[in-house]
């Protein structure tokens, strides 16, 4: 559990994105707010969404207007660290990263297959790989696979959503994931720039819950996650048939020496870490 001071975490458990920005009034989280109000107000510009969803977060012009431009994208601050005063951070926001799984289900008794746990939309924007989720998943030709989410999708396949889970990294979706061998792991986005250093709570929560991911989104994955961590859908040119192939024949322990190395790896990890963030904004305050 983060953060090591725990006396506020039933405020930030209702929603952590109001607590950050009440408790650090210089800093914009996002360029706009959920109504499409400017935080022009602010010294600081901290975008937790990427580029896809709020393009004007990473608008040149836009970023000249702030003190600071704060991201984890090293690609981002090489190109521009000479025009815009830019603060590196250790990964995007890992926003509700505060619970574990007490038990986890043995390898004989996790389901032979696959789940997902994403909604479907897609902006049409440069990078977009969100309408690869459906096609991609429905191409899997393995024993079970199941998708969950507040929208209905993969027909056959949809098991619901757990209305207890507000946030990706619930406990209910912890507990969803575990249940399975493999979980479909992708990010809204794959761009040479905009997914740069761009690994989110999907990667964490599937080692979290000691289930292997099937991972696409991060544009330079292999420098920040062990490649033995994860299955990489570059490596099989997104041909599902192979991918499902390769998922088929791996063996009971090199499941059980890859998942928990794969937990071992993210406990000792410090992307994205709440604490290091918010050292940040406090020296920014």
């Amino acid at each position: 559990i983060n953060p090591d001071n725990l006396d506020d975490l039933n405020e930030r458990l209702i929603n952590e994105f109001n607590y950050l920005s009440n408790k650090y009034s210089k800093i914009a989280f996002n360029c706009i707010d959920w109504n499409g109000n400017e935080r022009t107000e602010k010294e600081y510009l901290y975008p937790t969404e990427g580029y896809i969803t709020i393009p004007k977060n990473y608008d040149l012009s836009n970023i000249s207007k702030y003190k600071g431009f704060l991201t984890h994208n090293s690609k981002f601050y090489e190109l521009y660290k000479d025009k815009f005063n830019i603060i590196l951070t250790n990964g995007p926001l890992n926003s509700h990263n505060y619970y574990a799984l007490d038990e986890y289900i043995d390898y004989d008794n996790k389901i032979n297959g696959i789940c997902s746990l994403n909604r479907i939309y897609h902006t049409g924007r440069d990078g977009d790989i969100l309408n690869l989720r459906e096609p991609l998943f429905n191409a899997l030709e393995l024993p079970i696979k199941h998708t969950y989410g507040p929208n209905p999708w993969g027909g056959q396949h949809y098991q619901g959503f757990a209305k207890e889970a507000n946030h990706p990294n619930h406990i209910e979706n912890l507990k969803i994931i575990n249940k399975y061998k493999f979980v479909l792991t992708l990010e809204p986005m794959y761009h040479e720039l905009w997914s740069y250093d761009w690994v989110t709570e999907r990667m964490w929560n599937s080692f979290k819950s000691k289930t292997i991911p099937v991972y696409y989104g991060c544009f330079n994955i292999e420098k920040i996650v062990p490649k033995d961590l994860y299955i990489d859908l570059r490596d099989f040119n997104l041909n599902m048939k192979d991918v499902s192939s390769h998922l088929l024949s791996i063996s009971k322990q090199q499941y059980i020496d890859m998942t928990e190395k794969a937990f071992e790896w993210y406990k000792s990890s410090r992307i994205s870490n709440m604490k290091d963030l918010e050292d940040i904004f406090k020296g920014l305050s």
